[in-house]
């Protein structure tokens, strides 16, 4: 472990194996050409953390969230972030929060709490949306609701994101997925169960970061960690994505005239309709959501609205550096080596998330667009099963299958028989490949295959290549 990025001495050599552990040893070398090339490669300076980080930095999985929707589309005129450029502040502000908490923190609790890597929390926060489907969380309910019928194990993004990097993803010809260290992909971990287990979870968890396709990796992540789940790193990844979430939509919806926070710093109306909208969102909590909304309003809320002027740009870069620096400075770990968060702060995140969903995302014009989106998804998977349906019987159809979708039917078919299940189920095998399918799409090329698959008024060639990856 670098010294610059580490203030106190570096992990006891037993942790570091623990966390360096991949799930996919090198192969012996195939052949001399192979060991020639190895002989002519300078030695690698970076740590494991490092190359994973790079390794999912390099990946095209990443690559896609940049035409993939934060909130609104990405083809809006208006500048908005998509899932990329939030994805890369989310790494920014998860590496400066370990990077903080390493400086601070005595050596015997960094222990206590499996370590904290600056690199592993960033790589975790790189690949923390990878596996959302086009059109943002809507997408993810039709997906659910498609899958429903299959009794396979739903769809949700989390544990989507685990199968990528776990089995999906390519880097290699001798392993599947990007082959990560089991310290990143414990931090990739939010909901650190699978489908299954979440049934003995309280309702508030209800969500889950794997399949039961993936019980095997799952369980090599978690493997020799005895500290409280989610892991630490997997804690600061996750308030990453929330003060991001918080700072960076309200952010854009203010300059884009969505969001009013001056009516809310100033109108005593205005504000007691979105403490209204609060309580029935989040129940049980008025008088914490009322104070929240006092201390945040009073502190950074600009008096009027933002009209594109050079102070007003300024303003809006020192309100979001002032939020980023208070919600960094709410974490702390404890004796027990667990992240602590001020509740106050949660409290105020969650304020400053609502403000997106009541100005912008509750917002009829957006509500009606994601109808569309919504057919988009359910009829692009009816068309991608059927297609899958097909080709079990007929070598042509098989031949007629996306590259990318045929490489997803034969992994759930090694994933059935590495199960022991028998016969087969054809059925659930489709269901999947069709979702793994449309959730590596970007938004353009969703629409683009729907249009094709239904007969509609495509704009692209009738050879477009990338159909055929």
């Amino acid at each position: 472990m670098s010294d610059l990025r580490f203030a106190s001495s570096n992990p006891p050599a037993a942790l570091v194996r623990l966390r360096d552990a991949r799930e996919h040893q090198p192969s012996p070398a195939r052949s001399r050409a192979a060991a020639k090339r190895r002989s002519r490669t300078i030695l690698d300076p970076r740590t494991p953390a490092e190359r994973d980080r790079d390794r999912i930095l390099y990946s095209s999985a990443f690559r896609r969230l940049g035409q993939v929707t934060q909130v609104v589309g990405t083809t809006e005129i208006q500048l908005f972030h998509n899932r990329l450029t939030h994805s890369l502040k989310v790494a920014q502000i998860g590496r400066r929060l370990a990077e903080r908490l390493v400086r601070t923190t005595s050596h015997k609790r960094l222990v206590t709490a499996g370590w904290i890597d600056p690199d592993v929390v960033e790589a975790a926060c790189l690949a923390h949306d990878i596996g959302h489907p086009p059109f943002g969380h809507i997408a993810e309910q039709e997906l659910q609701r498609c899958l429903g019928r299959y009794r396979v194990d739903s769809f949700e993004g989390n544990a989507q994101s685990f199968r990528i990097v776990t089995k999906l993803a390519v880097r290699s010809t001798s392993e599947p997925g990007l082959n990560l260290t089991r310290a990143t992909l414990r931090a990739i971990l939010k909901y650190p169960w699978d489908y299954r287990d979440r049934a003995h979870l309280p309702k508030s968890l209800s969500k889950w970061g794997a399949y039961a396709s993936e019980r095997n990796q799952l369980s090599h992540a978690l493997q020799g960690y005895s500290g409280k789940l989610p892991a630490a790193e997997a804690r600061l990844m996750d308030w990453a994505d929330d003060v991001t979430y918080a700072v960076h939509d309200v952010e854009d919806f203010y300059r884009a005239g969505l969001i009013p926070l001056d009516r809310l710093a100033n109108s005593r109306i205005e504000r007691r309709n979105f403490l209204n909208y609060l309580r029935q969102r989040l129940p049980g909590q008025e008088p914490r959501l009322t104070r929240a909304l006092d201390d945040v309003a009073g502190a950074i809320f600009p008096s009027k609205p933002y009209s594109g002027s050079r102070s007003d740009r300024a303003f809006v870069h020192d309100i979001a550096s002032a939020m980023i620096t208070r919600y960094m400075q709410a974490v702390t770990l404890d004796s027990n080596g667990e992240v602590l968060i001020d509740p106050d702060s949660q409290t105020e995140v969650s304020v400053l998330k609502q403000l997106t969903w009541m100005y912008v995302i509750d917002d009829p014009a957006l509500a009606s667009i994601q109808t569309g989106y919504r057919k988009v998804v359910r009829e692009l998977f009816a068309e991608l099963k059927l297609m899958c349906d097909r080709a079990w019987t007929s070598y042509q159809d098989w031949a007629r299958l996306p590259t990318q979708l045929r490489n997803s039917v034969s992994i759930g078919r090694a994933d059935l028989r590495g199960s022991g299940k028998t016969p087969i189920n054809t059925n659930r095998i489709g269901a999947r490949a069709a979702a793994d399918y449309i959730a590596s799409l970007t938004e353009a090329q969703a629409i683009d295959l729907y249009l094709r698959l239904t007969g509609g008024e495509f704009r692209g060639s009738v050879f477009e290549r990338w159909i055929r990856r």
